[in-house]
This record gives structure tokens, C-alpha cells and sequence, in this order.
């Protein structure tokens, strides 16, 4: 459930979101600034391998170290996993894990938690099998722009497989892409999209290029599905829990739909049960939560 928030409120999200991670960070904020109480944070991640970490920043393309500085580059320039990107004409900001995510108007900057009046709101990440429709449309149009964007930096770990591929011990990251210098410089670079370098299962989201798929308008899809089911059976939508017809092939309403299609990932994780409406983590490819479908055989 989305919720409003500010002041402290607000400032004890946006630390949670970074301290908490476990999987995967991501910070979208025009300006970044790490004082001494942010880079403790973000420190907690920096021996770990196993937390992408991606940061967009943007604007100033004259002077990008008004964005972000030389010295807070050489700060990320340490972590194991992590990839930072240049969107010039950024003005959004969002702060996402895991578990949650923050659509709002602060800065990861300290002046802006100390003296300015911010707010946001806070929702259920898209990554869990129960979540916001909300955080899922701030989650998948912070692809778009990030696709967009220019890969200034990516560092990668990498590993060694042990007990015949079950297990996997890191053994050191590699920097597959960096211009810093020649950004920080004003030189020219060469473009490079971030989803080049970061890891699929974490950001599958992000990294699905939209598959040709068939274009239905409304009418058009609710035609559709009326006429591949029964009346008397309603069904749900797999991510909103919106009542629909029943039809395996088609457990969205046609809103969700229209967000699903553009990545058209059959796997990507949902919240309901097509037939019982029940949370249950579930996807186009498996739209039924295992009780319903062993129902039917």
C-alpha cells in the first residue's frame, strides 16, 4: 500500500532503503553529494558482491561535479558490483531495494535533508510477489530512462563455481566500463547502455528488451477475452486483482496489460491467483497458484 511520507519520516526511508539492501540498490537523484552519514550507509554494501548496486544522477553537462563529484566517484569506484549512469536532463527521484521503493522530490544530498521540505511516497517494491502497482510503474519507467542514459561506470564480480555449479566463492570484480575522467572532463565518450553490464536476474525488469507482441486497443482485448471464456467464470488479474473473465492466456485487465507488454517477460513475478484471487506469486507463464491449478487435473 502506497503511504505519504516527510520529514523524518522521510529521511529514515531513504537510510533504510540504502542500508537494507540485500539484493539490488537503486538510487535515481539529479544531485549526489555523500557527507561522512551517507557513505556509512552505502559502506555496509562495499565488501559485498552479492548487492548491485545502480546510481543515475544527471543535469549540468557543462560541469558534471556539480552533480557528482570526482571524489564521490572514486567512492563507488570501489564497490564490487555496481554500475552509474549519466541522464542529462534527470529532474526525478527514486530510491528502491528489494523491498521497497521511494518515489520523491529530495536529493541524495545532505543540504536538502537538513534545510529544505520534502516529501514523497513510499510503496511495496516490484521485485516481491505482493506489490504496489504503484512502485511497479516507478520501478519500470526508471528503466526507460536508465536504458537512455549514458553507462559512465560498471564493476562486475566475478566467481568461481564449487560443489559442480551448487555453490559459488568471489574471487575478485572487474571494471568492464569507465568515463569518469573523460565525463568529469568534459571529453568527448562513447555511448555505452548500463544494461550492458548488470546482472539479468536482478534487474530483469530493466534488461528485457520489449519482444514484438500483437497490439490490442481495448475493445479489442476485451472482445478477446469474452470470447475465449465461459461467462459464468470470473477470474483475476494477476497483478492488481481486478475481477475479469477467466482465461489463462490472458490473466490481466487490459491496464496491467498494457505495462506487461512492453517487456513481455512470461516469467516476471505477480501478485494474485487468477482463479482465487489469493496473494500468491505468480506470472503470465503460471498464472494460478498451485492449488487451483492441480484443481484442474
Amino acid at each position: 500500500m502506497a503511504k505519504f511520507i516527510s520529514g523524518k519520516e522521510l529521511v529514515e526511508a531513504v537510510d533504510d532503503i540504502i542500508y537494507n539492501a540485500k539484493s539490488r540498490l537503486l538510487i535515481i537523484s539529479p544531485y549526489i553529494r555523500l557527507d561522512e552519514h551517507f557513505k556509512k550507509l552505502f559502506e555496509k554494501h562495499k565488501n559485498n558482491s552479492d548487492i548491485e548496486i545502480v546510481i543515475g544522477f544527471g543535469k549540468n553537462e557543462e560541469n558534471i561535479s556539480r552533480s557528482l563529484n570526482y571524489e564521490d566517484f572514486e567512492f563507488f569506484r570501489d564497490f564490487p558490483n555496481i554500475g552509474i549512469v549519466y541522464i542529462p536532463n534527470l529532474h526525478a527521484k527514486y530510491y528502491s531495494n528489494e523491498n521497497i521503493g521511494l518515489v520523491t522530490s529530495i536529493n541524495l544530498l545532505d543540504s536538502s535533508f537538513r534545510n529544505n521540505i520534502e516529501f514523497g511516497v513510499l510503496g511495496e517494491s516490484s521485485l516481491l510477489g505482493n506489490n504496489d502497482k504503484f512502485d511497479l510503474a516507478a520501478f519500470d519507467f526508471s528503466s526507460k530512462i536508465l536504458k537512455d542514459g549514458y553507462a559512465v561506470f560498471a564493476r562486475r564480480p566475478n566467481y568461481k563455481k564449487k560443489f559442480l555449479g551448487l555453490a559459488k566463492d568471489y574471487v575478485g570484480s572487474t571494471t568492464e566500463w569507465d568515463i569518469i575522467d573523460d565525463l568529469v572532463s568534459n571529453r568527448k565518450y562513447e555511448k555505452h547502455n548500463i544494461f550492458e553490464f548488470l546482472d539479468r536476474e536482478k534487474f530483469v525488469a530493466f534488461d528485457k528488451s520489449p519482444k514484438p507482441a500483437r497490439q490490442f486497443d481495448q475493445d479489442q482485448y476485451e472482445v478477446q477475452s469474452v470470447k475465449n471464456t465461459s461467462s459464468e467464470d470470473s477470474a483475476y488479474c494477476i497483478r492488481c486483482r481486478t475481477e475479469l473473465s477467466y482465461n489463462t492466456d490472458r490473466p490481466y485487465c487490459y491496464s496491467c496489460y498494457q505495462v506487461w507488454v512492453n517487456y513481455a517477460n512470461p516469467k516476471y513475478q505477480e501478485n494474485f491467483c487468477h482463479s482465487c484471487g489469493k496473494e500468491e506469486r505468480t506470472s503470465m507463464e503460471k498464472p494460478e497458484c498451485y492449488t487451483c491449478y492441480s484443481s484442474e487435473y
